[in-house]
């Protein structure tokens, strides 16, 4: 969706839309786009970096420093969080997302503002009461999309399980002390409270290196791996984080709900799709929850009716060997004929003969029932599948934004103040580039997600060969949505 070109008010330094608004260009063509790029690379390091709790640190260091008057912070209720945290944010990030596309974010400065003010004040909330991060490891809902897709990350951070118990006396890796010989620096800890040894996959670490800066013994590593290898290898499902990628991948269609109406032959404007409408937020979470809903029908309706794959693999292979058999047969006369025309006597009957047994063998061996398929691993093991393809399709939409909007951001600084026709330099990239970068995106997204699946189910394709059907139909649609 392109920004709309409302001239701003020659007395107003505030303009709405993302023409004339640079930081509302900057949140919404760069922040997103980098946020992703990112993910395969250094998983959730921009939470390291993050904006809004910046203000969280600083409001805890005021809390505990000698401005105010000191106290201790609170322990993190653990217990709670891990019950009642993931449903918090799954519902705050599926209200954002609502949000955003009934009453059109990104192209107003003032709601997008407000948006911003929300996250930062849990965050300083938190930090107020709680000690450390508790906002980002369990209730931020930006931190609960970058740590479910810091999973597909090629880097982690991961400490020596051996020397850990063997050498370590301080825990200053997880709890944070002063410098310790021969190389452990003074730390605060670890944020998130997670000990480098035991962790199991990227969630919960943000590559801020404090385990690696106060461990003495040299057991912390900065390590190269094989990109989503956490998936299968020690990996925890969640309900509540399938919930939250599926809400994601719902979003990237929600992103493109008028065309989606279009292609069905409807106006967007006569159904009440355009504006602030019921119309408009019960569609915007009927299209959150379509994924994740299709995903689990299709997934039951293949554990209901296991044999389905082995009866259309049958039928058509008892299709083809009918076909082979009346091929063979309409052959022979006719090798028989050509083989008495050039004096081959013996060469003709032994086609006749051999051609038509081996039709036979091949229809009775096709006619012979396959055996049972291997049940696949469950559904929620399963679904992570589709994370390759939330990765590749959320990019695929917010690179036209960065690669066509982006290079635009000192003339639209320019227009804010009201020079529209300043000649300043502007770098945009050629359409069909974009629209090559976005195809082989999605393509990479649905092709590693279905290997991914494979890895996952554990089992021959056929045995969740709906869930590979549903990618590439998802891939197909997002292809006609996205790329253009």
């Amino acid at each position: 969706m392109m920004p709309r070109s409302t001239p701003p008010n020659s007395t107003q330094l505030n303009p709405q839309d993302r023409l004339h608004n640079p930081a509302l260009a900057v949140f919404w063509d760069f922040w997103w786009p980098l946020v992703f790029i990112s993910f395969p690379l250094l998983c959730r390091v921009w939470c390291d970096v993050c904006p809004f709790m910046i203000y969280g640190e600083l409001a805890q260091k005021w809390r505990t420093g000698p401005a105010a008057y000191p106290s201790k912070l609170l322990k993190w209720p653990r217990e709670e969080a891990e019950r009642y945290g993931p449903p918090f944010l799954f519902s705050l990030f599926a209200a954002i997302l609502v949000w955003e596309g009934v009453w059109d974010l990104p192209h107003t400065a003032a709601l997008s503002g407000w948006l911003l003010l929300l996250i930062t004040a849990g965050a300083v909330v938190c930090s107020v009461l709680f000690e450390r991060r508790l906002w980002c490891r369990y209730l931020c809902p930006i931190g609960g999309m970058n740590g479910m897709l810091a999973k597909l990350s090629m880097t982690e951070v991961r400490a020596r399980q051996g020397v850990c118990s063997g050498e370590c006396s301080t825990y200053h890796c997880y709890k944070g002390g002063c410098a310790t010989p021969p190389d452990g620096l003074d730390s605060t800890g670890c944020p998130f409270y997670s000990h480098p040894a035991h962790l199991t996959d990227n969630r919960n670490c943000t590559n801020c290196m404090e385990c690696l800066k106060a461990c003495p013994n040299g057991s912390v590593e900065f390590r190269l791996r094989l990109p989503g290898s956490d998936l299968w290898s020690g990996h925890t499902t969640s309900e509540a984080e399938v919930a939250l990628m599926f809400i994601l991948l719902g979003s990237v269609f929600l992103h493109n709900i008028d065309q989606m109406v279009v292609q069905l032959g409807a106006d967007p404007a006569l159904l009440g799709l355009v504006g602030v409408t019921p119309q408009h937020i019960v569609a915007s979470l009927v299209t959150l929850a379509a994924p994740g809903l299709l995903a689990w029908g299709a997934d039951a309706a293949a554990r209901r009716n296991p044999g389905g794959a082995n009866t259309a693999i049958t039928f058509l292979l008892n299709r083809a060997a009918e076909v082979v058999s009346s091929i063979t047969k309409a052959a022979a006369p006719v090798a028989a004929g050509s083989g008495s025309g050039s004096g081959s006597s013996s060469s003709a009957p032994m086609l006749a003969v051999a051609n038509p047994g081996a039709g036979a063998a091949t229809a009775a061996a096709a006619a012979r029932p396959l055996p049972a398929l291997p049940v696949p691993a469950p559904f929620l093991t399963l679904s992570y599948g589709y994370l390759p393809l939330l990765w590749a399709a959320t990019l695929s939409h917010y690179l036209r934004p960065l690669l066509a909007e982006g290079g635009r951001l000192l003339p639209i600084s320019a227009a804010m103040f009201g020079w529209e026709d300043a000649p300043l330099p502007v770098a945009v990239a050629d359409p069909a580039v974009i629209s090559f970068l976005q195809g082989s995106l999605l393509l990479f997204g649905a092709t590693t997600g279905a290997a991914l699946s494979r890895k996952l189910a554990g089992a021959p394709w056929a045995s969740f060969s709906s869930q590979v059907a549903l990618i590439a139909v998802f891939t197909a649609e997002l292809w006609s949505l996205i790329v253009h």
